[in-house]
């Protein structure tokens, strides 16, 4: 059993992909929309970068002005995403897939791709555009792409090391690809284990009690570290204890992470 992500570089190609290895491997396919619909019950729909259509048509430039509204939006987005994630078997479709889950274990991160020249037939089949508006569109979504994930995560969308399989559809088929992704998904480098179901685990609580700490405005702002053990309900917190208000402060994070679904017990350690 195993979590994968299909980063897009070809819609199509991605999408038919992710419905074969569905259906293949009995997996449940998960899709942006979906996490950011689910990401309400943390606050999601409070920033507005979670606006269905900001990432489609707006350049990260614009939100230059926005970087903690930005951090916020990673955190809660990551918590939504993990309560899918957590379930294991499942299968992401998103861009910014890999880059959200980096300290999920054993996470299968797959791109499928295309050369320049067919994505563009591609785009010229699929509505009719011209050969150059075709090239500017796609043009102008691998710009976006790429400037949202160095916006968002600090990253580069290319580099080769962020995925583990990468498939070129021009030369490879679809049900070759499928079959090739559902191999490494039972190779033990991929399958999650025991000890990576607990890590899981741990790590879904922790972004879940992060995305409390970024919704409640008595802790928001806060420059707080979480880990947490799910099996045993406990959460600990490290930060810097500010000169005034100690206690207000350690009270509001207490209260706030006690409210967490599954939270037993809260250990918090501050240096001054």
């Amino acid at each position: 059993m195993a979590i994968i992500t299909i980063t897009r570089g070809s819609l199509r190609a991605a999408r038919d992909i992710t419905l074969k290895l569905s259906e293949q491997l009995g997996y449940r396919v998960v899709m942006r929309e979906e996490v950011i619909r689910h990401g309400e019950k943390y606050g999601l729909h409070e920033f507005r970068l979670a606006d269905m259509e900001t990432m489609e048509t707006k350049p990260p430039t614009f939100w230059d002005r926005h970087s903690v509204q930005r951090s916020h939006y990673v955190t809660i987005f990551r918590a939504a995403l993990m309560d899918f994630v957590v379930k294991d078997n499942v299968i992401y479709q998103g861009n910014l897939g890999q880059f959200c889950l980096t300290e999920v274990p054993r996470l299968l991160r797959v791109r499928v791709d295309a050369d320049r020249e067919s994505r563009i037939r591609r785009v010229m089949e699929d509505s009719g555009a011209s050969r150059a508006e075709a090239e500017a569109q796609i043009a102008d979504i691998d710009s976006r792409r790429v400037q949202w994930v160095r916006f968002l995560y600090g990253a580069n969308f290319d580099d080769v090391t962020h995925y583990d399989l990468i498939l070129n559809m021009a030369k490879i088929s679809v049900e070759t690809m499928v079959d090739t992704v559902s191999r490494l998904a039972t190779n033990p480098a991929f399958s999650l284990n025991d000890a990576a179901r607990k890590a899981l685990r741990n790590l879904h609580l922790k972004a879940v009690v992060q995305a409390h700490l970024v919704r409640s405005p008595r802790t928001r702002g806060m420059e707080l570290e979480v880990e947490c053990d799910a099996d045993a309900g406990k959460a600990g917190i490290v930060g810097v204890v500010p000169m005034l208000g100690t206690e207000i402060w350690e009270r509001d994070i207490r209260a706030v992470v006690s409210e967490v679904e599954g939270i037993k017990e809260v250990e918090m350690k501050f240096a001054v």
